[in-house]
């Protein structure tokens, strides 16, 4: 009885490994494929990846770019204001009909 089973493990190993009839080939197609579909997995997730950066990097730069214009133009607005304000605080009272201008500006800026 053990010499039964250890035939038919025997001569189920070799139906695993190869048939006689094809040398190996088919092993080696089969190792092949698997190779193929390994790599092109691996490419295809590499590309996904690098797209994904790259959109998140086009689109990271075009919002810097947006905020920074529009921080650049209010800071320069809230520039300009500062120094209006300023100006009339050092000139206050120094011209005819000026006295107690900056201090009305003071009030109505809050």
């Amino acid at each position: 009885m053990c010499t039964a089973q250890l035939g038919d493990i025997s001569d189920d190993d070799d139906k695993v490994w190869a048939d006689s009839s094809d040398d190996g080939q088919g092993i080696e197609r089969r190792e092949l494929d698997r190779e193929a579909t390994a790599r092109h997995q691996h490419f295809y997730n590499t590309g996904y990846r690098d797209g994904l950066e790259e959109g998140k990097e086009r689109t990271l730069q075009e919002g810097f770019n947006l905020g920074f214009r529009a921080g650049a133009e209010a800071g320069f607005e809230w520039g300009l204001l500062q120094g209006a304000v300023k100006t009339l605080g050092a000139l206050d009272g120094q011209a005819a009909g000026t006295r107690g201008l900056h201090d009305q500006v003071k009030r109505s800026r809050g």
